[in-house]
């Protein structure tokens, strides 16, 4: 009897000892996934940023290839008048645009200079 008594209570001491090791197994598990987690959450919001401003670039480029396109339209018109023997001045919208078209210009080169 006094051999069952014992055996039992090495039983319950070794049932212990693995519920003490299974629970910091777990806890450890667990502050694990917790941080793949966060990396992960960290990974998918520096990627949307980074989406963010591919996508404002692209914008800004393609804004600046639609105001450049206009400025050569009215550029080409301006030309097209004088040749037809217009006196006048050029086509104000010709002079107002230029500014604006070549500070778009040299901002593609600069982004695009970033991105390569």
């Amino acid at each position: 009897m006094q051999e069952e008594q014992e055996e039992i209570k090495e039983i319950k001491r070794t049932l212990s000892d693995l519920t003490v090791k299974f629970e910091d197994k777990f806890d450890e598990l667990s502050k694990s996934v917790e941080e793949q987690q966060e990396n992960a959450e960290e990974k998918i919001n520096e990627n949307a940023a980074q989406e963010g401003r591919i996508a404002s670039l692209e914008s800004t480029r393609a804004s600046g290839h639609a105001a450049t396109q206009a400025g050569l339209l009215l550029r080409r018109m301006d030309s097209l008048e004088k040749h037809a023997g217009a006196t006048n001045s050029p086509d104000p919208r010709v002079a107002a645009l230029e500014p604006q078209i070549e500070g778009l210009e040299t901002r593609i080169a600069t982004l695009e200079h970033k991105k390569q």
